[in-house]
């Protein structure tokens, strides 16, 4: 213990200052050059960030160039488009123009292959004349047949006027005749039996008159359907209550015409028979519907 108090003793005070001032020196120097390092590794980085970004701007740049580079070109190619639809409309309507044209064309060739057919005609009728007139003889004898020729043509001509009047004197006859037939016969058809039915001795006609058919106890007019044999053997036929065909009733007391009624008969009876027993229009004029 005594030997390290003496060691102790015999330090110097002022090297022992100067030793703890290098110590310390060295320690700040230390710390400064940590600091350096430091700064110089922030300096590196941000030389690279600054690197980085201008890499960045000039990729943005080109980026943007290559942009309005494709902008133009898709101005340009929208402009060739127009150019190219323009283009397209004035050639579809040349191409109509030159249809129409074309058309006119062949429609004007149709036409003149028409015509040219058309005087080949013409030439073969005249040739065909020529020959025709030389067969015909001289000049003189020509003119003698053209005045028999118009003799001829002018007797035709008036009897084509008289035959012209005639038949129309006779479809003007005619016309009447066939609206007083249709007339007659409307007339008959309405005066008369309508027959409709004729089969295996069986005959049906229309009666031209509504008469009285009973049923219920209630009265009802009907037109009625005349039944007779080939014989002349018949009778009235009307609906019954039940909706059915029956056969008009016969009073006990039997029907009898009245004395004029049975000379009226007997009259229109023997006329018929004097016209071959044929009903025409004027016989039944005669008669009065009461």
């Amino acid at each position: 213990m005594n030997n390290q108090l003496t060691e102790l003793e015999q330090v110097d005070p002022m090297e022992h200052a100067l030793t703890l001032t290098i110590a310390a020196f060295d320690a700040v120097t230390a710390a400064n050059n940590n600091s350096v390092i430091k700064h110089n590794l922030q300096v590196d980085k941000l030389e690279r960030m600054g690197n980085e970004n201008t890499f960045l701007k000039l990729q943005i740049k080109t980026l943007q160039n290559r942009i309005d580079d494709v902008a133009h070109q898709n101005e340009r190619l929208l402009e060739a488009r127009k150019n190219d639809e323009k283009k397209e409309k004035l050639f579809n309507k040349t191409a109509e123009t030159i249809q129409a044209n074309a058309e006119k064309h062949m429609q004007q060739l149709n036409q003149a292959q028409r015509q040219e057919q058309q005087a080949k005609n013409k030439l073969d009728e005249a040739v065909f004349t020529v020959a025709k007139y030389k067969e015909l003889g001289s000049p003189k004898q020509i003119r003698e047949k053209n005045k028999k020729y118009q003799a001829t043509i002018t007797t035709l001509q008036a009897d084509k006027v008289q035959l012209k009047l005639s038949i129309k004197n006779y479809r003007y006859d005619l016309t009447v005749k066939d609206k007083t037939i249709t007339e007659k016969n409307r007339e008959i058809a309405e005066n008369g039996f309508q027959k409709f039915y004729n089969k295996n001795g069986d005959n049906l006609m229309v009666y031209p008159l509504l008469c009285e058919a009973i049923g219920d106890g209630k009265t009802e007019k009907q037109v009625p359907i005349w039944y007779s044999t080939d014989s002349g053997i018949g009778a009235l036929y009307m609906l019954n209550e039940d909706g059915e065909p029956a056969r008009s009733p016969t009073p006990k007391t039997g029907i009898k015409p009245k004395a004029e009624t049975m000379d009226l008969i007997g009259a229109m009876l023997r006329k018929f028979k004097r016209n071959g027993n044929v009903v025409y229009a004027e016989d039944m004029q005669l008669l009065e519907c009461c």
